[in-house]
């Protein structure tokens, strides 16, 4: 199927369209094996973006990373 027949069309409020080429999720504290994660760790997380994007994406594409709301969790 050709880019322009696809389904993952998103009309912006310029009323300009655009296409979805490819989406990459990533499973952000898989590597966290017990505790809560702190600011550094996603600091650390987000930072380390790069090299996972530099492995999936081929070209000269730059993707727009979606940070995390950050909010202190309360231990009792």
């Amino acid at each position: 199927m050709h880019l322009s027949e696809s389904n993952y069309k998103i009309s912006l409020n310029s009323n300009r369209i655009i296409s979805l080429e490819e989406n990459h999720q990533h499973l952000t504290y898989a590597g966290l094996l017990e505790g809560l994660p702190t600011q550094r760790i996603n600091k650390d997380i987000i930072s380390g973006i790069k090299k996972i994007v530099d492995q999936k994406i081929w070209g000269s594409s730059t993707p727009y990373i979606i940070k995390p709301d950050e909010s202190p969790i309360k231990l009792p």
